[in-house]
């Protein structure tokens, strides 16, 4: 099972790095917009995962608030979140930013199929809980990220009655949206990662050229791009602060507004 996932992943890795050679950035779109009920709004869309880096998050708040950034927190672990970590969310909330739903404990929903579960146990056991917890926190959720961005078909439309929107990432396309979203009817979107500290040459310049390439495509016209990161400057997959201000000089120069989560799909 592992080894077929790692194929299929070397595969969809190929297929962009060939899309990106062909420069037809409309091959990143599994919908055509032409048949789009509900298109895009365009802007960008920026996120951040894990409990862990919250401590981070909340250090940058004002580097965030200098550059008018608004972008969504994907939080996990809510029932071992410390007040100080509380606090910074709250905080962060206040500042405009989405906090969003991220799993009761990080669960993988892969691992959940490969334990011979199904979507109705990762619900039960990977939600529910959760969802408690953050609302007895005084928080609530109407976007969610899958961990590891693993997901199919079978959970999305379970997890839809709980959540208006879903993020994966790129290691899945079936039954989503692009992260270059032109539409939105599915409610159900990819992201591409921010690009991080001690990435290596050739991954470098895969995803500046497609980040550069998704920010020039977004002048076409009515384009979402969503992009996830975890941790600022410290943490795992840490974005630097030279990296954020490069990236959100380019979304200002563009002039394209920043979006939360929950602002798709309605």
């Amino acid at each position: 099972m592992l080894m077929r996932r790692m194929c299929l992943i070397i595969i969809v890795l190929m297929i962009q790095s060939f899309s990106g050679c062909t420069g037809n950035l409309s091959l990143e779109n599994d919908q055509s917009s032409n048949n789009c009920e509900n298109k895009a709004e365009g802007g960008v869309v920026i996120s951040f995962d894990d409990s862990q880096n919250i401590p981070m998050w909340g250090e940058h708040r004002g580097f965030l608030k200098s550059h008018e950034v608004k972008a969504t927190f994907f939080v996990d672990r809510w029932a071992k979140l410390h007040e100080s970590e509380l606090a910074i969310l709250r905080n962060l909330s206040q500042d405009g930013h989405e906090i969003a739903f991220h799993s009761t404990n990080h669960e993988d929903y892969f691992e959940f199929l490969d334990e011979g579960k199904n979507a109705s146990d990762y619900v039960d056991a990977a939600i529910l809980p959760g969802l408690e917890d953050m609302e007895e926190r005084g928080f609530s959720a109407t976007s969610f990220a899958y961990p590891r961005g693993h997901r199919d078909t079978d959970i999305d439309s379970l997890l839809l009655e709980h959540f208006d929107v879903l993020r994966g990432t790129q290691s899945n396309k079936v039954g989503s949206e692009s992260w270059m979203a032109e539409c939105e009817d599915l409610r159900v979107f990819r992201s591409f990662p921010i690009i991080t500290t001690g990435e290596s040459e050739s991954s470098l310049e895969y995803r500046e050229n497609w980040t550069n390439r998704g920010l020039e495509f977004s002048e076409r016209g009515n384009v979402t791009l969503l992009f996830n990161g975890h941790g600022i400057v410290t943490g795992y997959g840490a974005v630097s602060l030279e990296y954020l201000e490069h990236f959100f000089n380019q979304i200002d120069e563009l002039g394209l507004p920043y979006l939360l989560m929950s602002d798709l799909g309605k």
